[in-house]
């Protein structure tokens, strides 16, 4: 597959999984982030909750799973892993940043 198109395919399952596990109501994934939120709330270990509510924190994770999942397959493609996590990071993070507030 070329690169490119890879690259927006990983790019918008980052933005889709990210909003599934930041915003969405899912219960499954709804129920332990807000546990995790309110259980982290002023407290040190505040930066785990973030993890949890802030798209840009959770989609580099997310992107970096993707990428880390397809690092064989893009060092056949001569596409350096590192560069690659970066870019889908990013356009995750643009659609998410084109989705209209509620």
């Amino acid at each position: 597959m070329h690169p490119g198109l890879l690259l927006l395919f990983d790019g918008l399952a980052t933005y889709r999984a990210t909003r599934l596990t930041v915003k969405d109501s899912f219960p499954p994934l709804a129920g332990p982030r807000q546990w995790i939120e309110r259980r982290t709330l002023g407290t040190r270990l505040e930066a785990l909750g973030d993890l949890v509510t802030c798209h840009f924190c959770a989609s580099g994770w997310i992107a970096l799973g993707l990428t880390a999942r397809r690092s064989r397959e893009l060092r056949t493609l001569g596409v350096d892993p590192l560069s690659y996590w970066l870019a889908v990071w990013a356009v995750g993070s643009m659609v998410a940043h084109l989705e209209p507030e509620k």
